[in-house]
C-alpha cells in the first residue's frame, strides 16, 4: 500500500461512511489515515451537486491530505470493566451515550457500582465465564451497535488466527482482557454499520461450504 510505503494519500469518503472509514483505518494499523470528505452521498446527488461539493469541500481536503503531514494519533484504549466513562444525571448520561453512538436512542438508566454488584449477587455465574465456544470460521454476530462499542459485531474467518498471529495477537489473551474489539479491529474485521435506530434482536449468520 502507498500509505505503508510512506507516500501521502487521500481517501475520498462520503459523509455517511466517515465513522466506518475511521474504524477501518484503525484496523489497518493506520489510525491517522487522511480522509477527504465528500458531502452527502453521490448516489442521491445530481452531477451539478457533485461537482459543486467536490470543488467547494473535497478538493481542499485532498490538497491538505497530500501536502500536510497528518498528526500522530495514538490508539484509544478500551475502558476496563469498572471504568466510569461518564458521570451525570439521567439526561447527561443519555445524551453522552447517544452523541457517541453507544446507544440507539432508547433510555438508559445510569447504574452505580453498588447497584451492579447488588444485581450480580443474584447470579451464580462468574462475569468472565465462557458460556459457549463458536468455531472461528463459521459465524458473524451483529446488532447495529454493541454495548459501548461503535461496531455491530465482527466477522471471524478461517484465517483469523493466522492473521492475528502476524500482528502479535493471541485470541485467548485478549479474551481474558475482554478486548474482542481490539482483536477484530487489528484484523480489519469489525462490522461497522452505525446505529440503526431500531431495537431488533441479534442475529447470527453461518456460512456452510460444500
Amino acid at each position: 500500500m502507498c500509505e505503508a510505503a510512506g507516500y501521502p494519500t487521500s481517501s475520498l469518503t462520503c459523509e455517511g461512511f466517515l465513522r466506518q472509514a475511521a474504524a477501518t483505518a484503525i484496523g489497518l494499523g493506520m489510525p491517522n489515515l487522511p480522509v477527504a470528505l465528500v458531502p452527502g452521498h453521490i448516489g442521491a446527488q445530481s452531477d451539478a451537486e457533485i461537482r459543486r461539493n467536490i470543488l467547494e469541500v473535497t478538493a481542499q481536503h485532498v490538497i491538505d491530505n497530500l501536502t500536510i503531514m497528518p498528526a500522530a494519533r495514538g490508539e484509544q484504549s478500551e475502558p476496563g470493566p469498572r471504568d466510569i466513562v461518564v458521570k451525570g444525571g439521567f439526561r447527561e448520561v443519555n445524551r453522552y451515550f447517544y452523541e457517541h453512538e453507544f446507544s440507539d436512542g432508547l433510555p438508559i438508566v445510569p447504574p452505580t457500582r453498588a447497584e451492579i454488584e447488588s444485581f450480580l449477587r443474584f447470579t451464580e455465574r462468574d462475569p468472565d465465564e465462557i458460556l459457549g465456544v463458536l468455531l472461528p470460521d463459521r459465524a458473524c454476530d451483529t446488532d447495529g451497535i454493541d454495548g459501548t462499542e461503535n461496531n455491530a459485531g465482527a466477522i471471524a474467518a478461517p484465517d483469523s488466527f493466522a492473521r492475528a498471529a502476524k500482528h502479535g495477537l493471541r485470541a485467548d489473551q485478549l479474551l481474558d482482557n475482554n478486548d474482542g474489539y481490539g482483536y477484530f479491529s487489528a484484523l480489519g474485521d469489525l462490522v461497522v454499520t452505525g446505529p440503526t435506530r431500531t431495537n431488533v434482536n441479534d442475529y447470527r449468520a453461518i456460512l456452510v461450504t460444500a
